[in-house]
């Protein structure tokens, strides 16, 4: 299995402020979709993947639940749209998987967006540090309970803006990946990671 490396975007605070309405000074009808704005724009360069091991399966998996902490899949275009490309520029290694998607609503002020792939990596750790390194604006993370799922976990609150938002990664030797929650705090993102985390990663 091919090392993990990909390319990471952290949702800006500003970028989604515009998910819950249209502002003032447009209308609804012409509101532009929100951008959000990538802080990490390059792959994280990792030691060598560990030798092929063709006859051992992949020890997990992720998915795009029905469900995500109670909340049902997106219907918001807005939201959908402000979220795409943070979840576009997280990419699976060759014969890896991938899973996303958005969850909540925006008008609630409850949105989730997540990101996973598969892939082997044999440091959780070195690979969170090397997510941590090519972000442009070196967003502060400190480390969570990862979960029953062990590995390693770690969140940051989001910087700018007025919208209070959270983003966490975690790492294991088979999987990575991003949670974004909207409107949260980081205790809250902090509490919650290995609850989202137990529902896209799924041991085979």
């Amino acid at each position: 299995m091919k090392t993990i490396a990909v390319v990471v975007a952290v949702i800006s605070a500003g970028a989604l402020a515009g998910c819950g309405g249209r502002s003032a000074a447009q209308p609804a009808a012409s509101a532009a979709a929100p951008s959000p704005t990538a802080v990490v724009s390059a792959s994280p360069t990792l030691p060598p993947p560990d030798p092929p091991q063709t006859s051992t399966p992949q020890a997990v998996t992720v998915v795009s639940p029905k469900t995500l902490l109670g909340r049902s899949a997106a219907t918001e275009q807005a939201l959908k749209d402000g979220v795409s490309k943070v979840l576009d520029g997280v990419g699976a290694p060759t014969g890896g998987i991938k899973a996303s998607g958005v969850y909540g609503s925006a008008s609630r002020k409850d949105a989730i967006a997540f990101v996973a792939v598969t892939g082997h990596h044999p440091d959780p750790n070195e690979m969170l540090d090397a997510v941590e390194s090519v972000a442009s604006s070196k967003p502060a993370f400190h480390p969570v309970d990862p979960g029953a799922l062990n590995g390693a976990a770690r969140c940051t609150a989001a910087s700018g803006g007025s919208t209070p938002q959270a983003t966490c990664m975690w790492a294991d030797s088979d999987s990575f990946g991003l949670i974004y929650f909207l409107y949260s705090t980081a205790a809250n993102a902090d509490r919650l990671l290995a609850q989202a985390r137990g529902e896209i990663e799924l041991l085979q």
